[in-house]
């Protein structure tokens, strides 16, 4: 009976069309069995929300508005109109501050000088011209707030003295 290449040295014959089905490598397994194993927690967590909640607690329908959360706003918060006077620049071209004109009004209180920015409205924006090239005394009546560390005053009225 004469003999084959393929039946003479079986362990080392290439994979043949009927070997279709070989393993696939040890990366990919792991890979698929990684996935199955967090599909499950995932599918098994899902549900343990409304099982671990409080005894005679309900949980919350799926259309329920979410609890609300304490409100922490940016703008400043408003307070009662007071009057400031002190010396009026402005914080680019007097003070060398950002990139934007902006009214400051520069008071002494103490031993040292604070600074009140003040917001973009008419009243400050029609007085600007009077300080943007040096500054002069003014009187500020406007309600003061807190900004990002800076201390910013809404002006109803500016009088310069």
């Amino acid at each position: 009976m004469p003999t084959s290449p393929r039946m003479v040295n079986r362990t080392h014959a290439l994979p043949q069309a009927s070997d279709a089905r070989s393993p696939s490598p040890p990366r990919r397994t792991a890979v698929r069995s990684f996935i199955k194993a967090t599909v499950l927690v995932a599918a098994l967590l899902g549900g343990v929300g409304a099982s671990q909640a409080e005894p005679g607690a309900t949980a919350a329908p799926a259309d329920a508005p979410a609890p609300k959360k304490p409100q922490t706003s940016k703008k400043p918060t408003p307070s009662a109109e007071v009057t400031l006077k002190g010396d009026m620049t402005c914080a680019r071209c007097g003070l060398h501050e950002g990139t934007t004109c902006q009214n400051v009004l520069r008071v002494k209180e103490g031993q040292g000088e604070v600074k009140y920015y003040l917001a973009k409205n008419p009243v400050s924006e029609e007085n600007h011209g009077k300080v943007c090239a040096g500054s002069a005394p003014a009187t500020v009546t406007g309600k003061l707030s807190t900004e990002n560390g800076k201390k910013l005053i809404t002006p109803s009225a500016v009088k310069f003295d």
